[in-house]
């Protein structure tokens, strides 16, 4: 008998371990990772049939025939719980897996949220809903919890999204917008600058010729440089370098261009156009000077993505344009480019330059 009893106890406890890892599980996951724009109406349940598909919920039963409800719980870091809601009372059946969108949660027949109320803390986001139709920037977090109604257990899933929603977009230079008399740049011209927290950018610079007295003519000219669908490696700021194998712009001739931001929402994607800047070509420098500004921007684009954010962000709104010094002593752009190369191989090497 005692040696039955010492047999028996290594079975219980592989039992026991067995039932508690295959309980019920939840699990959501976003449909889309792109989206930076949410409209409201995305999670409009009332009449969800034509929404977006952006997360799906997984239901993984264990081998038991459960009586469960489902409930919905959406936060946002800024301001706490925005709403919630419960399904009716379903039935799931041992060992099933349930598949569920967004869609269903407010169409489904078993698992539709039918009560989802708003909470005082969403009053604050009516402003900037109506303004827009978009959720402002924030993290917010759907959390979906499966409970037992017989055995009182609970299992939840969580899903995380920061909304980004970029709506602005500000060009810095060269150049300054349309109108009055267009200011004086060097050939070839310092990199485009602009703010915006999109990430993908259309880039266009074209021409003014003599007989057009408006910008929108010009952007109807064949372009001097076109970019499409560039996508930025930066955060905020943003440049592009007018390239060397490009045409190059004449002296005294007049150019405009213009930046077109593409922002991925949960439905079609949206464009933001930005107002037009205008320059005209003065007398080119004397090198090496002239060319300073779009050599140390090329080089510094040899840089890792997220050292170079962390360089342009510090550069903000400066244009690089003179000599290079590396601990005061004054260095050619190779050298630089040779730093820059010891930094991306990962060398330890702590040095100081700066552009005069």
């Amino acid at each position: 008998m005692r040696k039955l009893l010492v047999l028996a106890l290594p079975c219980l406890i592989l039992l026991a371990a067995s039932t508690a890892s295959s309980l019920p599980t939840v699990k959501i996951t976003l449909l889309n990772t792109d989206i930076q724009v949410f409209r409201i109406s995305d999670f409009d349940l009332s009449d969800a049939t034509n929404n977006p598909l952006i997360f799906e919920v997984k239901i993984t039963n264990d081998n038991l025939r459960r009586d469960v409800q489902l409930s919905l719980v959406v936060t946002s870091t800024r301001r706490g719980e925005l709403g919630s809601g419960t399904s009716t009372v379903s039935s799931l059946k041992p060992d099933t897996i349930i598949v569920l969108t967004n869609r269903d949660l407010g169409t489904s027949t078993d698992f539709k949220i039918e009560d989802f109320s708003i909470r005082d803390a969403a009053e604050g986001l009516k402003g900037a809903i109506l303004s827009t139709g978009s959720l402002p920037a924030d993290t917010y977090t759907f959390r979906l919890q499966l409970r037992d109604v017989g055995t009182g257990e609970e299992f939840e899933g969580a899903l995380t999204i920061t909304v980004r929603n970029p709506n602005t977009l500000e060009l810095l230079g060269p150049g300054t917008r349309f109108g009055g008399e267009p200011p004086s740049v060097s050939s070839p011209p310092p990199p485009f600058q602009w703010t915006s927290q999109a990430n993908e950018f259309n880039f266009v610079l074209v021409e003014l010729m003599q007989d057009q007295v408006s910008a929108e003519e010009a952007l109807d000219n064949q372009p001097q440089y076109k970019v499409d669908r560039y996508k930025s490696p930066f955060q905020g700021s943003h440049f592009l370098t007018y390239p060397s194998s490009a045409e190059a712009l004449l002296e005294g001739h007049t150019y405009c261009w213009q930046v077109e931001a593409i922002v991925k929402t949960s439905g079609a994607e949206e464009t933001i156009l930005s107002e037009i800047f205008w320059f005209k070509i003065g007398q080119r420098r004397i090198a090496p000077v002239s060319n300073a500004s779009a050599v140390i921007m090329s080089i510094l684009s040899l840089l890792p993505p997220n050292l170079l954010a962390d360089v342009l962000n510090q550069l903000e709104g400066y244009v690089p344009d003179g000599n290079i010094f590396l601990d005061d002593k004054q260095i050619t752009p190779e050298k630089l480019r040779t730093i820059i190369n010891e930094i991306k191989q990962g060398k330890p090497e702590d040095v100081e330059v700066s552009v005069r």
